[in-house]
């Protein structure tokens, strides 16, 4: 990290609003690292975008994604009240809900920049055999996982005259979003699309305390952004149901404006409202963990995936006496570390628990606070219920 001033990447101000300064030296990692990084985040005064409090700069971030970031080589599977659906499955039929169906039909190419290992690319090739997909991304031990299972993943962007292109969960991480832009817009066709996928500051969410996404956006700054490097907005949505804080944008390359520059107010953020609640969340997880213990109960925790991570990172359970984790897939947890057994949640009477803390996302509640109940659990929850993220 670079000591200079920070300038906002999208509208070029100066001027920045704190939003984020935690005392405590670590943070956490949307991967479910926790770094000894420092958490600062802050809002630009003019057109409200939400960055990291410190300057990035682009050869260390790139080295940490190729190098140290834990990029998924195993596809991520909701469960769901109708069973589990993979994400890739969800991404997949999101776009094709957004994007004209006759671009799937040609047998141009298609384009996914930060592909990991390629499970999106192998879904979209399964529901468009006709098409060529090729990948992007920079982390070595995935792409190789990608290559091996038969997708064709480069270590770098090429112009390979594709017409239809996206990137999910990529652009929050880079250091420069103009940048990125520019530069797909380069190895991209005059009029083909661009889907871009990504936590959104439009609704509530604890995205704001993931130390490596390094801006976080509005709808209004992901158009901006379009309108600044050459692509034109023809859909967007706020929320899928399966991942209720993230938004999708299409965009269609065209030519930049000759003279862009933000317009009116700041756009509305709930980054600030997110943070605050959550730094409450953890808070108020330490007094119910301190309550229950102090009471002789005997705690799980359901969901040891993200949110399980940020309690880590933002509160004190790791020093809480766990009896175990609940998971409705253990084996695929196996090996990860974690300081408890991690088990079935049928099988906790066998650890004589009697409360559960959800440590999972919002979205879930309805469903495991059902599930508790039917086995004598009692259930508490960790977020906010209006913050699912």
């Amino acid at each position: 990290m670079a000591g200079s001033q920070p300038i906002c990447d999208l509208c070029g101000a100066g001027r920045f609003d704190p939003l984020i300064d935690l005392p405590r030296r670590s943070s956490l990692r949307s991967d479910g690292t926790i770094v000894n990084r420092p958490l600062i985040k802050m809002a630009c005064r003019a057109c409200g975008l939400v960055r990291s409090g410190t300057v990035a700069d682009e050869a260390s971030v790139d080295a940490e994604y190729r190098d140290d970031y834990g990029t998924s080589r195993e596809e991520h599977v909701f469960y769901t009240s109708r069973g589990p659906a993979s994400r890739s499955a969800a991404i997949a039929g999101w776009m094709s809900d957004h994007v004209p169906a006759d671009v799937w039909r040609t047998t141009g190419t298609g384009l996914e920049i930060g592909a990991g290992a390629g499970l999106l690319i192998r879904e979209l090739q399964r529901r468009h055999p006709q098409k060529a997909f090729i990948g992007v991304e920079p982390n070595a031990r995935a792409a190789a996982d990608g290559r091996q299972a038969g997708a064709d993943i480069r270590p770098a962007l090429q112009d390979v005259q594709a017409d239809i292109a996206w990137a999910i969960a990529v652009i929050e991480h880079v250091a420069s979003p103009t940048a990125f832009l520019n530069a797909i817009r380069r190895v991209v066709q005059d009029g083909a699309y661009l889907v871009l996928v990504q936590p959104t500051a439009d609704v509530l969410s604890y995205d704001v305390l993931f130390v490596d996404h390094l801006h976080h956006f509005s709808g209004a700054h992901v158009r901006a952004y379009g309108a600044k490097t050459g692509f034109d907005e023809t859909s967007s949505a706020i929320g899928h149901p399966l991942m209720p804080n993230f938004s999708i944008h299409v965009l269609r390359a065209g030519s930049p404006l000759p003279a862009w520059s933000w317009q009116g107010p700041p756009a509305s953020s709930h980054a600030h409202t997110a943070a605050v609640r959550t730094i409450a969340a953890m808070t108020r997880l330490d007094e119910t963990l301190a309550r229950l213990v102090g009471a002789g109960r005997r705690v799980a925790a359901f969901g040891v995936r993200e949110v399980y991570s940020l309690a880590r990172a933002y509160s004190g359970i790791d020093t809480c006496p766990l009896v175990c984790g609940l998971d409705d897939d253990p084996q695929r947890l196996a090996g990860r570390g974690l300081p408890f057994p991690i088990v079935r949640p049928e099988e906790a009477h066998t650890f004589g628990v009697t409360d559960v803390v959800l440590t999972m996302n919002a979205v879930h509640y309805g469903v495991a606070r059902r599930r508790c109940e039917s086995l004598g659990l009692s259930c508490h929850a960790v977020l906010d219920e209006a913050s699912a993220s």
